[in-house]
Order: structure tokens, then sequence, then C-alpha cells
């Protein structure tokens, strides 16, 4: 066998999403820290900067500017035509939930 198994590629990327919403909502803690002491006794601990240990790592800041950063407000600044582009393929909902803000955006 060559590669990670996929359940451990599932696993990181079910990780990854809970992540990703408790940076959003601050909601899912506990989801997210159980997903994480998970991975951690199958692959041992994983870089602070990854996946923070704690609610209160600064990395959750840095995930929140980095990750959901709103831009209807700086476009609606704008008095001349834009064209905005971003990726189709993501392998979370970010990319998703960015086009459907820049969509309602008029």
């Amino acid at each position: 066998m060559t590669g990670m198994p996929a359940a451990t590629v599932a696993d990181i990327v079910a990780l990854i999403r809970l992540q990703y919403d408790f940076a959003r909502t601050g909601n899912g803690w506990d989801a997210y820290a159980a997903a994480r002491e998970k991975l951690v006794a199958r692959m041992g601990a994983p870089p602070e900067t990854a996946f923070p240990s704690t609610r209160e790592h600064p990395q959750w800041q840095v995930i929140k500017r980095t990750y959901f950063y709103d831009p209807v407000p700086t476009l609606r600044q704008l008095t001349v035509p834009t064209l905005a582009m971003w990726g189709a393929i993501y392998f979370t909902t970010i990319g998703d939930w960015l086009a459907k803000r820049i969509r309602g955006f008029h």
C-alpha cells in the first residue's frame, strides 16, 4: 500500500471541517476536540498551527482571517465594474460560502 489509508484521509478532512466550523461560529468545540484526540491517538500530535489544541490558541484568529474574510464590505466601496473569480475545486465548503457571499452582493 502506498500513501495514507482512505479512512485516515477521511478523518483528517472531517477534522478540518469541524475546525473551520468552530473557527467560523465558535460552536462545536467538543466535536472538534474529540475528533482531534482520535487522530492524535492514531497518528501522534499534529503541529499546533495545523490543529490547535485549545480554544484560546492564536491560530484560530489566523484561520478566521485567512478563510473567513468577508469581501462584501470592501466590495461595497467599489465604484467601477469588477470581475471576481474564485476556485471551484476546494476540499472544504469555504469556496462555496465565499461564492454565495459574492453572488449575493449587488
